[in-house]
C-alpha cells in the first residue's frame, strides 16, 4: 500500500528546497537599489590576528579569506577569497555595476583585514589644486625623503648659526640616510613619470592649480607610481591617457598591482593574472586576458553541458515519480527517487553576469 504521508513529507521537503534557491537566486539577481554606502565584513582569523600582533608575519601577499562586501541592502560579494601574491599584477574584470570599483574602496580603505605593514594607495581623487609646482607635488608624497631634508635644513640652519655642536653628528646620519634612499635621484624620477604621463618640463614647474581635473587626475597617479606602494590598486577608467607609456611601465613594477580595466590590450600587456568578479564571488586565472577568455569560455561550456544534463535526468526521475505515485507495488522506489532529487548537487545554468566586456 502506497504511504501517502510518507511520499507528501518527501515531495514537501523537495519543494521547499527548489523555492529556497530560487528565493535566494531572486535575492542576487536583484537590480540595484538607491543606496548611499557600501560596507564589508570578514570572517575573523586568530591565527592571522596573533601573527600581526606579534610581527612575525612580513610576508607582502594579500589574503583576505571569506569576506563579504554590500552596498546597502545588496550584497556584492558572499564568502569570497582574494589572494594577491607579492610581485604579481592583477586585472580585475567583470560585468559593469557588480561592485568592482566598490572592492577597490574596501581595500585602500582597511574595511577589509589586511597587514598594517603593507602599504596601498589607491589612485582615485584628483591631486588638489594649489600653488605647489608639479615636480614637487609628486616629490613630496616620498614622506621619509621629505622629513630628512626639512632636518638637513634644520640642522644646517643652526650650524651656521652658531657653530657645530651636537648637530654635526645628527647631521652626518641624516647625509648617509639620504645617500641610502638615493634622494639626489628623486627629482629625475619623477620627472620621467610626469613626462610619461604628458607633462613636458614647462608643465613639471607650473602650480597644480593651473592644470584641469583630468591633468590632475595624471598628477595623482603620477604621485602613486612615484610613491610605489606595497599595493598600488587602479581604476581603468583613468588611465586613457599616455596608456602605452603606463603599460610599459607597470611590466616592470616589483611591488603588486590590483587594476579594473575593460581594455584587453592594457591587460594582455600588464596582467599576469585576472581576477573574474560574477556571481557574488572572485575567481582568479593565471596569465593575461586572452589565456582568461580561453579558460573561461571553456568552463562555462562544461557548465552549461554539465547543468542540462543534470536537467534531463532530474526530468527523467520526475516522470517515473508521477508515473507510479499512487502505484502501491512502487511506493519505496517513488520515495527512494524523492530523496535521489533532494540529494543531487545545485547546479546552475550560465548567467549574465558570467560575460566579461571588452573594448
Amino acid at each position: 500500500m502506497v504511504n501517502a504521508k510518507k511520499l507528501e513529507k518527501a515531495e514537501a521537503r523537495l519543494k521547499a528546497k527548489q523555492d529556497k534557491r530560487m528565493e535566494r537566486d531572486s535575492l542576487k539577481s536583484s537590480g540595484p537599489l538607491v543606496l548611499e554606502e557600501a560596507s564589508a565584513s570578514q570572517a575573523a582569523s586568530k591565527k592571522e590576528t596573533r601573527m600581526e600582533s606579534s610581527g612575525k608575519n612580513k610576508s607582502y601577499d594579500v589574503r583576505i579569506e571569506n569576506f563579504d562586501v554590500s552596498f546597502g541592502e545588496r550584497v556584492l560579494l558572499a564568502g569570497a577569497d582574494l589572494n594577491l601574491a607579492f610581485g604579481r599584477r592583477y586585472g580585475l574584470v567583470g560585468r559593469n555595476g557588480l561592485g568592482k570599483t566598490t572592492l577597490l574602496k574596501m581595500i585602500a580603505s582597511r574595511s577589509l583585514r589586511i597587514p598594517s605593514h603593507i602599504s596601498i594607495l589607491h589612485v582615485e581623487q584628483e591631486v588638489a589644486g594649489d600653488e605647489t609646482p608639479a615636480l614637487q607635488s609628486v616629490l613630496e608624497c616620498d614622506t621619509t625623503r621629505e622629513s630628512l631634508l626639512r632636518e638637513e635644513r634644520d640642522l644646517t640652519a643652526k650650524i651656521n648659526a652658531r657653530g657645530e655642536g651636537t648637530e654635526g653628528a645628527r647631521l652626518s646620519e641624516i647625509y648617509a640616510k639620504l645617500e641610502e634612499i638615493e634622494a639626489d635621484k628623486a627629482p629625475a624620477r619623477a620627472s620621467v613619470i610626469l613626462a610619461g604621463l604628458g607633462f613636458n618640463a614647462k608643465m613639471q614647474q607650473q602650480t597644480t592649480k593651473e592644470f584641469s581635473g583630468g591633468w590632475r587626475m595624471r598628477l595623482a597617479l603620477a604621485r602613486a607610481l612615484f610613491a610605489r606602494p606595497d599595493l598600488l590598486l587602479l581604476d581603468g577608467h583613468r588611465l586613457n591617457q599616455s596608456i602605452v607609456w603606463l603599460e610599459t611601465y607597470l611590466q616592470t613594477w616589483q611591488s603588486t598591482i590590483l587594476v579594473v580595466s575593460h581594455d584587453r590590450n592594457f591587460l594582455n600587456a600588464v596582467a599576469t593574472d585576472i581576477i573574474h568578479l560574477h556571481s557574488q564571488r572572485l575567481d582568479t586565472y593565471r596569465g593575461d586576458f586572452e589565456n582568461f577568455m580561453k579558460i573561461k569560455e571553456e568552463r562555462l561550456k562544461n557548465q552549461q553541458r554539465e547543468y542540462e544534463a543534470q536537467q534531463q535526468y532530474r526530468e527523467h526521475i520526475q516522470v517515473f515519480i508521477d508515473r507510479f505515485r499512487y502505484n502501491a507495488n512502487r511506493a519505496s522506489q517513488v520515495q527512494s527517487k524523492l530523496k535521489l532529487l533532494e540529494k543531487l548537487p545545485e547546479l546552475k545554468p550560465v548567467d549574465k553576469e558570467s560575460e566579461v566586456i571588452m573594448k
